[in-house]
């Protein structure tokens, strides 16, 4: 992990944070952005009995993972719009409102598509939560010249939460699959709490708020097509698979037409003018297809190919979350010190050497698996830090919420693109051969997402380019 003194650099960093900063902001706001990453490490691990639970497959089932990610990808730029308007605090507190009863439906479900439905408003809710706390922290401590140390201190935390995710999963399997959802409960309850004695920021008011629902119908329409396509299934229906895929891109290339014409749209595909934007929320879309396709299908793998149980199969989900955990802080330290491209391509580098060595080993006993995972999660860690730094500072903070959503919206477009392929390339019946498949495609993802990073601004930070 780089010694000693990359070791004392971390804690004189959060040594730092603590003393000129006040930690109550970081614990609140790191704990209203877990609970959609709990959400998604937790249902990983229960798919498997959902589906047995339900007599459903694996096309199925991306649909809880699908369904959720259609409104948090179409809505998150929609939510870092009413964050600029009215302030990120209130728009996170409406959406931890909102969770609760999302919750208890996905709970209570007594059927597969009543589960769906559950998990669709879960992902409107979960879209208001998601872009609005890096937003708020993005405001806070404007000026300083640590934007990449924060980003990774709040990344670890998400990180920390990612890794005990499919423990916690697991543990309450024992119980029953919906306490995955009851346990919303009380995270949300709590984070309604802490988030209500803090200080509220303040919006640009709701003459800045602008909307077009055509450009959200494109958005759904694009993104729609895709899931619907990982859906079907190349495999079990080619024609209709691919027609969708061709709609998913009839929808782009008219959402882009649009935005051409009348400069009007919910993705504000102005951001993407700046290099540093543009390359980090493409390779942040590669990432999450990584990560999603590895989230989703190692356990399919493990426990449906090869026999293996929960438990055992939430170990390699957290080898990934760990690495991720270790990996971020030291992600932002090096970005701040040596520029936004050093640690990206470092990062990018390891992960593409973890899926390689998986397409090869993958029959290898689970401890051995370990390793190529928590190597994947170093390199997640390193380049997801300095790249969410370099996307926040290429804007200014007075459209923080803007720049936020929509760079989270690719990562989310994404995971249903990686959700997409991954239900594709499994079909109904995994098996070794296809899940090995699997890894040669995200090793050629991961050539690309190195290509991302190579060709960023390296962006070394001074204090000047952070005041507005």
């Amino acid at each position: 992990m780089g010694g000693a003194w990359c070791h004392y650099r971390c804690l004189s960093s959060f040594i730092f944070l603590s003393r000129f900063h006040d930690p109550k902001v970081r614990l609140t706001i790191g704990l209203v952005a877990l609970i959609p990453v709990l959400n998604s490490t937790m249902l990983a691990i229960a798919l498997p009995s959902i589906g047995d639970n339900f007599n459903v497959g694996v096309g199925s089932l991306t649909l809880l993972v699908s369904g959720y990610l259609l409104p948090v990808a179409v809505i998150q730029p929609i939510s870092g719009r009413l964050g600029d308007a009215f302030g990120t605090r209130k728009i996170m507190l409406i959406g931890l409102v909102l969770i609760i009863p999302c919750s208890i439906l996905a709970a209570f479900a007594w059927s597969f598509p009543i589960l769906v439905l559950g998990r669709v408003l879960m992902g409107f809710a979960c879209a208001l939560v998601i872009p609005t706390p890096m937003a708020y922290l993005r405001k806070y401590f404007r000026g300083t010249n640590r934007l990449g140390l924060i980003v990774g201190t709040q990344e670890t935390f998400l990180n920390m939460t990612a890794a005990v995710g499919p423990l916690i999963g697991g543990l309450l399997l024992f119980a029953g699959w919906q306490f995955v959802f009851f346990l919303n409960l009380p995270l949300a309850l709590f984070a309604l709490f802490l988030l209500l004695r803090l200080k509220s920021d303040q919006g640009n008011g709701i003459e800045e708020l602008s909307l077009n629902f055509v450009s959200i119908i494109l958005l759904i329409f694009v993104l729609g097509g895709l899931i619907f396509a990982g859906f079907i299934g190349f495999n079990e229906n080619p024609f209709l698979a691919i027609t969708a895929v061709l709609f998913s891109v009839a929808s782009a290339i008219a959402y882009w037409l649009y935005f051409r014409r009348t400069g009007d749209e919910v993705a504000n595909l102005t951001l993407f003018t700046r290099r540093n934007y543009a390359t980090s929320a493409i390779g942040m879309a590669l990432s999450n297809f990584i990560f999603y396709s590895l989230l989703f299908g190692v356990p399919l793998y493990l426990i449906e190919v090869r026999g293996i149980g929960d438990q055992i199969s939430s170990l390699l989900l957290i080898g990934i979350s760990i690495g991720a955990f270790l990996s971020s802080p030291l992600g932002g330290i090096l970005s701040d010190r040596y520029g936004r491209r050093f640690p990206v391509v470092l990062g990018s580098i390891l992960m593409l050497l973890g899926c390689s060595v998986l397409a090869i080993i993958l029959k290898a006993p689970v401890i051995v698996l370990l390793v190529p995972f928590v190597c994947i999660g170093l390199g997640l860690g390193q380049a997801s830090t300095a790249r969410y730094a370099a996307a926040l500072e290429a804007w200014p903070p007075n459209v923080a919420g803007s720049a936020s959503g929509t760079f989270i919206m690719f990562r989310y477009l994404g995971s249903i693109v990686g959700l997409a392929v991954m239900a594709s390339v499994l079909g109904k019946m995994p098996s070794i051969s296809t899940f090995q498949m699997l890894f040669v495609v995200l090793s050629c993802l991961g050539i690309l997402h190195l290509v991302t990073g190579v060709v960023m601004k390296s962006g070394k930070v001074n204090k000047n380019s952070l005041i507005t």
